[in-house]
């Protein structure tokens, strides 16, 4: 089965833009940001499907505007169906019935006040007396018992106002990928060839499947549909891990190709080594499914992931922001009721419509407070208790630890896994985190600056340690400025490959001195000396 694209479910603002909407120019869909040098779109203004082409291919990063309805999802283009009631002719008892239902705010609190009210329902059609219980059908009336008065909590919602910045998209996890997928291979790229989307900016490539690990397909050669912003992962030649769904005019592809299930992350063009990995988790996963299983079993599957460097990301990922909840008896959001006695939580996303708790009573009473964030610790412990981590086991933190001890070179698995480990304290952290930095002194990567904020927070979080080293641009954003440099003076003679390379060395000496620094810091602090 064919499934929709859900990108716009899972866009969020990372970076707010301070620049309003009316101080740009060009268009209601599409505007310019002096500030920025950027294009931003309002997502409010284009069809669903043209917002998630537009996501697809930028790949989640652009700018725009977003504009929330109070239930958290986002307001487009489409213009919202009309509903139409009783529209054929109804019959009497019908319309009475409805009649009875619109009257409840008005007519039904004063009944609702009496003990022991009761109200007989008749109904008249045009032309004729009205009909009502007689003798042939006796009186039944409807008795009104007293309710036991109680305060209901539950989110009311608070009109949302647009907002704007560079967005991203939540990824998704090999699990989340696995479940949304109509079919999984490994396969070889072949050619390709341009697609018939509109603006020719969509290709279809050839693949030659070499194994099926979720669906079937009767062809050994399919052809999957993607946006030119992939075609590195396409190469001709490449084998790699395919994530896909069926074709269809909702999700850009046509009858008999397929999409990706995820424009990131449904393509994994990976070394044979680390596809072998995954191969082997998703099996894995697929006999976990076939059978009855609890949330320790998904808990181990995500351990097992974290322990390999391949797929890391995926567990460690799924471990701190996964819920047990959701796990357990494979519950999910619409099992859940709209108003529920316990205090809702509060919203972790910056661009999302704010809830108002309301109280509500049989007295008719009702006010209402906006709620922020959460306004006691009990409230975080008990959103902790909830998460996939606190399930671990003793010997399965230690796994985990083990293998993040035993790394060298630092991925973005390795620092989902490092921000987990901190949370349990862990006390060789401090020292595995010093030695990756001392090995990153002469070049410092851009990922320093993510390990230098997690020394600065167990050392001292409240210190300016990191401030000077966070303020050093890297030789990477040097090197990205002077492209940008070219571009913009190429008619002007713009600087030469010396004078790039030149300032570009100069960016690095800079930051290698400022993590040299940073560095000498810490262990100052760590030896109780004042810095």
């Amino acid at each position: 089965m064919a499934s929709k694209p859900d990108y716009l479910d899972r866009i969020y603002v990372a970076s707010p833009c301070k620049t309003g909407w009316e101080n740009m120019t060009g268009t209601e869909q599409v505007r310019y940001c002096a500030q920025c040098s950027k294009h931003v779109y309002d997502l409010e203004k284009l069809t669903r499907r043209q917002a998630d082409r537009l996501i697809a291919i930028n790949r989640g990063r652009f700018c725009a505007r977003i504009t929330r309805r109070p239930d958290g999802s986002i307001i487009t283009g489409e213009e919202s169906p009309t509903l139409h009631l009783m529209a054929r002719r109804a019959s009497p008892v019908a319309a009475a019935v409805v009649s009875a239902v619109i009257s409840v705010g008005s007519a039904t609190p004063a009944l609702a006040a009496l003990p022991g009210g009761q109200v007989q329902i008749s109904s008249v059609s045009n032309g004729q007396d009205p009909q009502s219980s007689g003798s042939q059908t006796p009186f039944k009336p409807i008795a009104f018992e007293p309710v036991q008065q109680q305060v209901l909590d539950c989110p009311l919602p608070v009109v949302a106002i647009p907002s704007g910045g560079v967005v991203r998209v939540v990824p998704q996890s090999l699990r989340q990928l696995y479940e949304k997928s109509d079919l999984i291979v490994v396969g070889r790229a072949g050619r390709s060839a341009i697609g018939s989307a509109k603006g020719g900016d969509q290709i279809k490539t050839e693949y030659l499947i070499t194994s099926v690990l979720k669906g079937k397909s009767r062809r050994q050669k399919i052809n999957v549909a993607h946006y030119e912003e992939t075609d590195k992962n396409f190469a001709e030649g490449k084998t790699a891990l395919l994530f896909l769904s069926k074709g269809s005019a909702e999700n850009g592809g046509s009858r008999g190709s397929y999409v990706l299930a995820d424009f990131s992350t449904g393509i994994k063009a990976l070394p044979r080594t680390d596809i072998d990995t995954y191969t082997d988790r998703i099996r894995e996963l697929a006999a976990i499914e076939q059978r009855k299983y609890s949330t320790d079993d998904i808990i181990e599957w995500l351990v097992n992931c974290a322990e390999d460097p391949a797929t890391r990301w995926e567990g460690a990922y799924e471990l701190a922001e996964g819920s047990a909840d959701l796990v357990e008896g494979e519950g999910s959001e619409d099992d859940k009721p709209a108003c529920s006695l316990k205090r809702a939580g509060a919203s972790t996303r910056s661009d999302q419509a704010q809830h108002a708790s309301v109280n509500m009573d049989s007295s008719n009473a009702l006010s209402a407070t906006v709620q922020g964030q959460p306004d006691s610790a009990e409230q975080d412990d008990t959103d902790d208790n909830d998460s996939l981590a606190a399930r671990l086991t003793e010997a399965q933190k230690e796994r985990l630890v083990t293998a993040l001890l035993n790394t060298q070179s630092i991925t973005q698995g390795d620092l989902k896994l490092i921000a987990l480990v901190k949370t349990w304290k862990e006390p060789r952290l401090l020292d595995f985190l010093l030695a990756r930095l001392h090995g990153m002194e002469d070049n410092p990567p851009a990922i320093a600056n993510e390990l230098v904020d997690e020394v600065t927070d167990i050392v001292d979080p409240d210190s300016d340690l990191a401030e000077a080293f966070r303020n050093a641009s890297s030789g990477e954003d040097a090197s990205q400025d002077s492209e940008e440099d070219q571009k913009t003076e190429a008619a002007d003679n713009a600087k030469d490959e010396a004078e790039r390379a030149a300032k570009t060395q100069q960016a690095i000496e800079q930051r290698s001195a400022a993590l040299k620094r940073f560095l000498e810091a810490v262990e100052s602090k760590r030896r109780g000396q004042t810095v």
